[in-house]
């Protein structure tokens, strides 16, 4: 029942299904000292993924890699250059940067593990409360809570492996970003003045497959 509704706030299976092709950029909790807001277009089939800014020299930076694998190339102003600790730095923001997105996809599609707890009444509305097992470098759990509604993401807690929580983010900006997959974009944690937002994003049914296997 509570993934029923999370899928119907997702914008349903049908959308969850069909976004093959994401493309984003954000504005993540810890930014980069070298590298600047960065893009990517990332295929969910084959984990296929361009990653595209410039460096703090104003170096174009392009890094073709592939998630299952972190195989990749680097190129700096369009010119290939062999560097595996730029290829594993992308990698790790990756997936950092992803995290917000492709929890709730996953969520939705049924990928991950979770364990439904008792409802909660907030500000007069019942929001269901379900704890997520999905690690990633900077937590090792969730705990999300959905508009018993909507369907949609209100707050999102992380906690460490101790279970001490670390972020309290409201969820906001929930925005159809392409063939009615629905997602939150701005998640803010007003006790700690933090906020993730994600100003682009996009899910396409195609692209260029070659964006993501050449550097042009």
């Amino acid at each position: 029942m509570v993934l029923d509704k999370l899928e119907q706030g997702l914008g349903g299976k049908k959308a969850i299904e069909q976004a093959r092709f994401l493309v984003f950029n954000c504005k993540t909790i810890q930014q980069t000292e070298n590298i600047h807001l960065h893009k990517y277009v990332y295929d969910r089939e084959t984990g296929d993924t361009r990653f595209e800014s410039r460096t703090e020299d104003e170096q174009s930076l392009t890094v073709l890699f592939n998630t299952k694998t972190n195989d990749g190339e680097v190129y700096l102003n369009n010119e290939k250059v062999d560097s595996l600790e730029l290829i594993a730095s992308v990698t790790h923001y990756f997936k950092e940067d992803s995290y917000w997105l492709f929890t709730p996809i996953l969520l939705g599609s049924q990928g991950l593990k979770i364990e439904v707890e008792p409802s909660q009444l907030i500000n007069s509305k019942r929001y269901y409360v379900v704890t997520v097992e999905n690690p990633n470098p900077l937590f090792e759990f969730s705990k999300l809570f959905l508009d018993a509604s909507s369907g949609s993401i209100y707050r999102w807690q992380t906690f460490d492996r101790e279970g001490d929580k670390i972020y309290d983010f409201i969820c906001s900006d929930n925005k159809d970003i392409g063939g009615g997959l629905k997602l939150p974009t701005k998640f803010v944690d007003y006790q700690k003045g933090v906020t993730i937002e994600y100003p682009v994003i996009a899910a396409l049914v195609n692209i260029e497959i070659d964006k993501l296997k050449t550097q042009e």
